[in-house]
């Protein structure tokens, strides 16, 4: 397996295959490796622990209720805002959103934020995200996003930070 995240209270592990989806194991009890979707990939617990999402199909977020077995799609069925989300999106610490990196079918990136309860993703687009690592962390208290930035004409990866619920753009943390 790949792209390994713990549970929360580190009793289970989720992962992807290549060419076999997601899956999780639980270890407390010793079981085998439960096929959560051949179609999905980059699989991650919410930190309530109630909760799995992972990318299925490239562009859409599915959220698994671990409690119910039920899963459903962030983005709906038919006309998508992505072509592709990248893997390395995260959380929100109450559990209820998700931050990622999107690439449009116009080739624009964006840094967006989508609701992971109830059947309105409420997207926000937080910036472009052409010069932006996939890499995101969202802060304990939940008022900041922190990510990787390569400004332009740098060499570096810069840290910068935003607020996901604010309009000012993201900034260099000091």
């Amino acid at each position: 397996g790949c792209i390994p995240h713990w549970s929360p209270d580190g009793r289970r592990i989720a992962y992807s295959k290549y060419g076999q989806g997601v899956f999780v194991r639980d270890f407390e009890e010793d079981s085998e490796e439960e096929s959560i979707d051949r179609q999905g990939w980059a699989i991650e617990f919410s930190p309530d622990g109630r909760k799995t999402a992972y990318v299925k199909g490239n562009n859409n977020f599915v959220i698994h209720d671990l409690a119910t077995n039920e899963r459903r799609l962030v983005f709906s069925e038919g006309p998508n805002p992505y072509r592709y989300i990248e893997h390395n999106f995260t959380w929100s610490p109450d559990s209820q959103r998700l931050c990622f990196k999107g690439h449009r079918t116009n080739g624009v990136l964006d840094v967006g934020i989508a609701n992971a309860t109830g059947g309105d993703p409420k997207l926000r687009v937080l910036c472009d995200a052409k010069d932006v690592s996939s890499d995101f962390s969202w802060l304990p208290d939940g008022k900041r996003l922190m990510f990787g930035r390569t400004p332009a004409g740098d060499t570096r990866t810069q840290i910068f930070e935003i607020d996901p619920d604010g309009d000012k753009p993201a900034v260099r943390f000091p």
